[in-house]
């Protein structure tokens, strides 16, 4: 159900949004809003629900699609599935938001943008009329405790296998043992536990030699050392390569392990560690990890914590209750965008929403300066 008042209108629904975006969206001029500013964009292709834009913005997680229709200013909130060549992208939309424009008299010129059919500026003074800016909002509010339900759910199983059979033939092409791990319960085997303990990825280059050149990227030799005392490798193996695979760094529900008969430069490393990003996005891509598709507005932020509304949605709500480890992804004004975990502190219901407070967990210098700019 959309919500509606005098000024906004939201759908949520896929598949009205669906009929608005066959109708109105595939032949139509778009902007591309970014905080104050308008980029033109075109649609190029469109399959059910996800829509294919070109562009030539940098890379970012989500799209506000922009379209002037008779008395709405009309806006396709996407999310980014894919970036694709020669500056396209694949965006699946989330919600449609429909805007009554508020008449503000003002002496900005607003540019006129080009038009598909290559129509020119003609200069033309108009009434500027106010762009959309981005609020605080939080977006794919997920649980920890749903990643197991996910990852062992037996419908899904067959899709994993087929894709670590994928990403098994990709890596045995540069090393001869490939062990692709994904966790599907609460439990962790002793390789996770010690990636989760350090929160670093294992690049020994040689069994025979300290490597702690790069000591803060990597597993400390001596941390790898004791764990080799318990976890032998197999004969003939002197070097290896393991990568965590997680959900925004945070939630760790697996990892790739290839190991070698011979030494190994850096370099091998940074293409495992790519190969394990590309496992991570087709992990999220297929569906195959939770998701919510629920848009939260923040009411509430501070340095260890935020409070939103979650809109009632049972199906969704069912996964929540307070004590809960969660991970959000915060959306702050300028494009900034930053992922979170925290513990849900108290759930209110209110009569259309529920109000989360959420206290941060192990925040990071990188997001702890990224809050310190909106306090």
């Amino acid at each position: 159900m959309g919500e509606m008042s005098e000024e906004l209108k939201i759908l949520r629904d896929s598949e009205k949004i669906a009929r608005v975006v066959e109708k109105m969206f595939i032949q139509s001029t778009l902007l591309l809003m970014e905080e104050d500013d308008e980029y033109p964009v075109s649609v190029v292709g469109y399959e059910q629900p996800k829509l294919r834009i070109r562009h030539d913005r940098p890379e970012g997680r989500s799209r506000a699609l922009f379209l002037d229709h008779a008395d709405y200013d009309v806006f396709l909130n996407c999310r980014v599935v894919e970036r694709a060549p020669e500056n396209e992208e694949i965006v699946e939309p989330e919600t449609l938001e429909f805007r009554r424009p508020k008449q503000i008299r003002s002496k900005q010129i607003r540019q006129q943008i080009q038009s598909k059919q290559g129509r020119q500026e003609q200069g033309i003074q108009e009434q500027a009329r106010p762009v959309k800016t981005v609020e605080f909002q939080v977006h794919n509010c997920v649980a920890f405790k749903d990643f197991p339900v996910y990852l062992g759910d037996k419908r899904y199983i067959e899709h994993q296998n087929t894709l670590l059979k994928k990403y098994t033939e990709r890596l045995n092409k540069i090393a001869p043992v490939v062990n692709l791990h994904i966790r599907r319960s609460t439990l962790m085997d002793n390789r996770l536990k010690l990636l989760s303990r350090l929160r670093r990825p294992i690049f020994a280059p040689s069994f025979s030699s300290s490597f702690d050149w790069d000591f803060g990227r990597f597993v400390h030799f001596n941390e790898f050392r004791k764990f080799m005392n318990v976890e032998r490798p197999p004969e003939g193996i002197v070097a290896e390569i393991t990568e965590p695979v997680s959900y925004r760094n945070i939630y760790l529900y697996g990892y790739v392990l290839v190991q070698f008969e011979n030494e190994i430069e850096i370099a091998l490393y940074d293409e495992v560690s790519g190969i394990a990003r590309d496992l991570q996005r087709d992990f999220e891509k297929g569906g195959l990890l939770p998701r919510n598709p629920e848009i939260c507005d923040l009411t509430d932020i501070r340095r260890n914590g935020v409070d939103f509304l979650h809109p009632d949605n049972y199906k969704i709500m069912q996964s929540f209750i307070p004590g809960d480890y969660i991970i959000l992804d915060i959306r702050f004004p300028a494009g900034n965008e930053g992922a979170f975990s925290g513990v849900i502190r108290n759930i209110k219901s209110l009569e259309k929403s529920h109000r989360f407070s959420v206290d941060f967990s192990d925040l990071t210098d990188e997001q702890k300066e990224l809050l310190e700019r909106y306090m």
